[in-house]
């Protein structure tokens, strides 16, 4: 009887935290569009956007995850999907190219010197204008 009791007891605890252990942050795919004074960012059918959102503070619940890179959905209205990010601030670094050609955007999006900022709530759409990037 005893060693029935303690095995359920040890059941119950070992239920208990994988529940408590399930946690961790809540997940977004997130939509979201580059524009230029509100309007969709320029490019030619051949152009190449690439589009990162890198946290500004990596969280351990979310396994450390340094960039989140987007699915580009349409390169001639700017617009990307970011999928299963979590929420916080982000900065946001671009690319824009021609096959084999320089950065259209004159490498004044990378990730070390982007002056671009989101903030992640939830799956709200998300706009990134860059006239806000001073």
């Amino acid at each position: 009887m005893r060693a029935l009791s303690y095995s359920g007891t040890v059941l119950w605890l070992l239920a208990a935290a994988l529940v408590a252990g399930c946690g961790g942050p809540t997940l977004y795919d997130v939509k979201g569009q580059i524009v230029r004074n509100g309007q969709p960012l320029p490019a030619g059918p051949k152009t190449i956007l690439e589009v990162v959102l890198h946290p500004l503070e990596p969280n351990a619940e979310d396994g450390g995850m340094t960039s989140f890179p987007a699915e580009v959905e349409s390169y001639t209205e700017g617009t990307f999907l970011v999928r299963q990010i979590p929420a916080g601030q982000y900065k946001v670094s671009l690319r824009q190219y021609d096959p084999f050609g320089p950065d259209k955007l004159k490498e004044a999006y990378l990730e070390s010197n982007t002056p671009l900022r989101v903030e992640i709530r939830g799956p709200e759409p998300i706009k990134v204008d860059l006239a806000q990037s001073g």
